[in-house]
């Protein structure tokens, strides 16, 4: 199941890593669904913090063209990091299991944010200029959905999330090949 749940939290911060991050360490924190381990030096609530801080960053700076170049440069970096941070931690019984959960973390979070920024680009036209806007918050509560419902049922969590990128497939496929009419 750790394999499943790394996969989903990988493609959870893809879409925005700081939700993912912050509802994870939520639940570390304060349950006992979860049982991750932090470096000493490091907490949970430490982690939570500074995902909070960065969230609001996150979700008004991405809906503005102007803010939104910079975040999506950022997110070149910060998405696949996260994943790869997630994944480690999900998978970190062993070197070798912890190596494996980074790879997957960062190659989910990696193509899930490219699918992102991809589709948007290519549908914003066809939302009269509001695509920006649209897919952030598509991907800011689909992130939630999934990060809270993978680590209460990993294979739900991962059926939710390929069902999200089936559908900005079929978003990019049906919408982003012609211009509007």
């Amino acid at each position: 199941m750790s394999f499943v749940l790394a996969l989903a939290l990988g493609i959870s911060s893809g879409m925005n890593p700081y939700v993912t991050v912050a509802i994870t360490m939520i639940v570390a924190e304060r349950s006992d669904l979860l049982k991750i381990s932090l470096p000493d030096p490091i907490s949970a609530n430490t982690v939570l913090v500074a995902a909070l801080i960065l969230l609001p960053l996150d979700i008004f700076g991405d809906k503005f063209p102007s803010t939104g170049r910079l975040v999506d440069r950022i997110g070149w970096i910060v998405k696949p990091i996260t994943g790869a941070i997630l994944g480690g931690i999900v998978l970190g019984t062993s070197g070798a299991g912890i190596a494996i959960g980074i790879s997957i973390g960062a190659f989910a979070g990696l193509l899930t944010y490219g699918l992102r920024l991809r589709v948007r680009e290519r549908i914003q036209e066809r939302m009269l200029g509001f695509g920006r806007i649209v897919i952030g918050a598509y991907g800011d509560f689909g992130s939630g959905i999934i990060t809270m419902v993978a680590i209460l049922s990993p294979p739900a969590g991962l059926t939710i999330a390929m069902g999200m990128i089936g559908l900005a497939l079929f978003a990019d496929n049906r919408w982003g090949q012609s211009q509007p009419v």
